[in-house]
C-alpha cells in the first residue's frame, strides 16, 4: 500500500507531512517570495500541474508574473477558449524547468493551482491568490522555509484540523453534548 508521508528517492527515505502555509497579513510582495520559496524547495518533485488564469485580474500583477500567465495562456489553453475573464490550462507536464518555473511564478495569483509528482500524489495546492495553501514537506524542507517566512506561519495540517474544527464536527458536538 502506498504511503503518502514515506517514499524513496536515491535510496533515501523521504518522510513528508503536510503543512498549511499561513499567509494572512502580508503585502503581495511578501506572499509572492513566501510562494515561490514554498514551490521552489519541492520543484524537482513536480511532474505536473494545473492552474486558473484569473486574466480578469490581470491589472494588479507584477510585470513576470503576467509574463508567465501570457506563455501558459499561449502553451495550453486554446485559442477559442481564450477570452478576458477566466482561462484554466488543464493538468500539464512541468517536465520542462521553463513551464514549471511559469507555474511556480504564477501560483500566488490564481484561484486554484496545482502541482502534483508522478505517483499522482499532491506536491502542493494553492487557492484563493495564495491565501489557502498546502504544501507536502520534509522536515529539512520545513526548516528551510521556516526561516524564511517564520515558523509560526508553517503549521502541520494535523494541528490545523485540530485548532479549527469543522461545521459539521462543531454541530455534532452541539448534538451530544459536547463543546458548547
Amino acid at each position: 500500500m502506498f504511503d503518502p508521508h514515506r517514499w524513496k528517492t536515491r535510496g533515501v527515505d523521504m518522510r513528508r507531512m503536510e503543512y498549511t502555509l499561513k499567509l494572512e497579513g502580508l503585502g503581495d510582495p511578501e506572499i509572492g517570495t513566501a510562494c515561490r520559496t514554498a514551490l521552489t524547495l519541492v520543484a524537482s518533485e513536480m511532474w505536473a500541474a494545473e492552474t486558473d488564469i484569473p486574466w480578469s485580474m490581470r491589472e494588479g500583477w507584477p510585470l513576470e508574473v503576467l509574463e508567465a500567465a501570457v506563455r501558459l495562456c499561449d502553451r495550453f489553453v486554446p485559442e477559442g477558449d481564450r477570452d478576458d475573464h477566466y482561462m484554466r490550462t488543464r493538468v500539464r507536464s512541468v517536465a520542462d524547468g521553463k513551464v514549471r518555473e511559469d507555474f511556480i511564478t504564477f501560483a500566488p495569483h490564481a484561484y486554484d493551482v496545482t502541482f502534483w509528482r508522478d505517483d499522482d500524489a499532491q506536491v502542493a495546492s494553492l487557492a484563493d491568490e495564495g491565501m489557502s495553501f498546502v504544501i507536502w514537506l520534509t522536515d529539512q524542507q520545513r526548516t528551510a522555509l521556516a526561516e524564511v517566512v517564520g515558523a509560526d506561519r508553517l503549521i502541520s495540517m494535523t494541528d490545523w484540523r485540530q485548532a479549527h474544527p469543522s461545521m459539521w464536527r462543531n454541530w455534532l458536538n452541539r448534538l451530544g453534548g459536547g463543546n458548547r
